[in-house]
C-alpha cells in the first residue's frame, strides 16, 4: 500500500516531497479524486514534483498511485459506521456498536498491515527484552499485551509513562530487543525519542498509532495506522495486540509456556486440594 511506500522512505524524502507525503497519508480521501496538476496546485508544488515523487515510491507516475488510493476509499466506503445516537436504547446502541466493530475489522483487513505483522511477529519470538510504550488509556491495553507475552515465555513489560520510568527502562536496551509504542490519538513527541533512541542503538522498533504521518510512526522501522471509526482508536489497538499475541503462540510456540501452564496448573490442584480440607473442617 502507498501508505507503508511513503513511511519507509519518508525520512529521506526531501521537503517538497514531504509535504506531498503529508497530504496523502492525512487526506489521501481528497487526493484520490485530485488530477496531479490538482494536486500540484493544491499544495503549491510543481507538477513534475508529483510525478517525480509517484515515481520514487515505485509507480509508473501519478495515475497509477491515485487508483491505489481510489481502490482503497471504495473500499472504506463499503465498511460504512451505522452512528450512534442518544435516543436510542441500550440494546440498540449495543447492536450498533458491535456492527460498527464488525465494520471496524473490515476496514483492518483493507489496510493490510500483513508485512508489518510478520516483521512484529518474527522480531517478538527472537527478542531479548520487550519493552511497550504508552501514555493514557493505551497503557491498558499495553499492558495486557505484555501479560499475554509473559504466558508464553517471553521477557516483556509495560513500562509506565513518564520520562523517568522510559528513560531507566531505556538504559540498556540494545541489539536484540524489542521496542513497541502506541499512541492513538497524540502525536507522541517522547514516545517518538524513546523509539528513535532504541532504534539508534539497534533495537527493532515498531508503532500502533491513529494518524501515520505522526512523530511516533516516523520514528519506528514499522507502523501499523489504526482506522477512525465512530469507535475509539483503542478498539483497533486492542484487536492488533490480542492478535499477535495469538499469531505469535501459534507459530512460535515455546516450551517455557506450556512448563509455566504446567506449574499453573500443579498450584491450582494443591489450591483446590487446601480448599476441600479446609472445608472437611468446618
Amino acid at each position: 500500500m502507498f501508505q507503508e511506500r511513503i513511511r519507509r522512505i519518508y525520512p529521506i524524502l526531501p521537503p517538497s516531497h514531504q509535504v506531498i507525503a503529508d497530504f496523502l497519508l492525512n487526506s489521501y480521501q481528497e487526493a484520490a479524486f485530485m488530477s496531479g496538476s490538482q494536486l500540484a496546485q493544491h499544495l503549491q508544488v510543481d507538477p513534475a514534483t508529483v510525478v517525480r515523487f509517484s515515481q520514487r515510491l515505485g509507480y509508473s507516475g501519478y495515475p497509477q498511485l491515485r487508483q491505489e488510493m481510489q481502490e482503497l476509499v471504495r473500499q472504506e466506503i463499503r465498511a460504512r459506521y451505522q452512528p450512534l445516537t442518544e435516543e436510542e436504547t441500550p440494546g440498540e446502541l449495543y447492536r450498533r456498536t458491535v456492527h460498527n466493530a464488525r465494520e471496524l475489522l473490515s476496514q483492518m483487513v483493507v489496510l493490510d498491515a500483513g508485512q508489518a505483522i510478520t516483521e512484529i511477529v518474527r522480531h517478538l519470538a527472537e527478542a531479548r527484552h520487550i519493552y511497550l510504550l504508552s501514555e493514557g488509556t493505551e497503557a491498558h491495553a499495553v499492558a495486557l499485551f505484555a501479560a499475554l507475552l509473559r504466558r508464553q515465555g517471553l521477557d516483556a513489560q509495560a513500562v509506565p509513562p513518564g520520562q523517568r520510568a522510559i528513560a531507566e527502562a531505556m538504559c540498556d536496551v540494545g541489539e536484540g530487543d524489542v521496542v513497541i509504542g502506541m499512541l492513538l490519538d497524540d502525536d507522541g513527541y517522547d514516545l517518538a525519542a524513546a523509539v528513535q533512541l532504541a532504534r539508534d542503538r539497534g533495537a527493532f522498533t515498531a508503532a500502533f498509532v491513529g494518524v501515520p504521518s505522526s512523530t511516533l510512526a516516523r520514528s519506528a522501522e514499522v507502523a501499523i495506522t489504526c482506522p477512525q471509526a465512530e469507535l475509539p482508536h483503542l478498539t483497533c489497538g486492542l484487536v492488533l495486540l490480542v492478535s499477535i499475541a495469538h499469531i505469535l503462540s501459534l507459530l512460535h510456540p515455546r516450551p517455557e509456556a506450556e512448563e509455566r501452564a504446567e506449574q499453573v496448573r500443579a498450584v491450582m490442584d494443591q489450591l483446590e486440594a487446601l480448599r476441600q480440607q479446609a472445608a472437611r473442617r468446618r
